[in-house]
């Protein structure tokens, strides 16, 4: 089954769109990232599969995501197949659930310390 979800809009991305949006997170106008960013921080679902990840961007994403009690980020059903992040990718004290990092580029470092992964991850 091929995936229906349209892409961005913008010229040479191949970012899938954000819910209710033309465009991917990267390249959402500020009230679209807002919303989607908001659904993803009452433990909805983060989409950022082919998404080119700037500093901002993953700063903006890693302040969104949900916290459990002792304040580890929680990323459920979070896909970042194809992601590239330009900058370093700091997921500490990080409680994965479902993410999926297949063929995710690194330009700069990636760091998982404390990191806990539950279930498929």
């Amino acid at each position: 089954m091929l995936n229906s979800q349209p892409r961005c809009d913008q010229d040479g991305c191949l970012g899938f769109c954000i819910a209710h949006a033309t465009s991917c997170l990267a390249h959402a106008g500020s009230e679209d990232r807002k919303i989607a960013l908001r659904h993803f921080s009452k433990g909805g679902r983060l989409d950022v599969r082919n998404v080119t990840i700037s500093e901002s961007c993953f700063k903006e994403i890693l302040d969104s995501a949900p916290r459990n009690p002792e304040g580890y980020a929680i990323f459920s059903a979070a896909q970042f197949q194809g992601s590239i992040f330009e900058s370093n990718a700091k997921f500490r004290e990080t409680i994965f659930r479902g993410a999926n990092f297949n063929g995710t580029c690194f330009r700069r470092s990636a760091e998982f310390s404390l990191a806990r992964l539950q279930g498929v991850a």
